[in-house]
């Protein structure tokens, strides 16, 4: 039986909705779960193919019949949600960061700076590929696969995928 916020019995399972602020998970979540969590994200991307952002029209079939209206639908750029997970993930572990991490991140930032510099001026630098020439979130997803191998090889040092042992290792 599900009951609302007043303690009245809901019977549409539909259309309950529960308080955030109330809501109490049945189990605890802590900070290395989240990493976890936002680690098998980044991973869940590279499982597909990294591709722009697009839409589709479609019609609606309503009732048997085709509606005159398309249905949009935007299918997300892979390629962006991919480096934005990277940088999340990038962000939430750099208190954590060892001197080899800390080193690569900087690192990191220097190449970033210099591509959005030299993308800025106009010039496009000579090791780009191809595809990078004609839209530049190709190569800063280059840059960020990078940065995700890094972040990866960070996490194995750390032994932070081990289970229990790495949560003492963190805090």
């Amino acid at each position: 039986m599900l009951f609302n916020k007043q303690n009245q019995e809901v019977h549409d399972t539909d259309n309950v909705f529960i308080d955030a602020d109330a809501y109490s998970g049945s189990q605890e979540i802590n900070f290395r779960d989240l990493v976890l969590r936002h680690y098998e994200r980044v991973l869940i991307l590279t499982k597909g193919e990294f591709c722009p952002g697009y839409w589709t029209k479609t019609n609606l079939v309503v009732g048997g019949s085709i509606s005159n209206e398309p249905n949009e639908t935007y299918h997300e750029d892979t390629r962006k949600a991919f480096i934005n997970c990277v940088n999340g993930l990038h962000d939430s572990l750099i208190a954590y960061f060892d001197s080899k991490m800390k080193e690569a991140s900087q690192n990191h930032e220097k190449e970033v700076e210099k591509f959005q510099e030299s993308f800025e001026k106009g010039n496009e630098p000579t090791e780009l590929e191809e595809n990078e020439q004609k839209d530049p979130v190709w190569k800063m997803l280059r840059l960020k696969r990078k940065l995700f191998q890094e972040l990866s090889c960070f996490l194995y040092r750390i032994k932070y995928l081990k289970g229990k042992v790495a949560e003492a290792s963190i805090h």
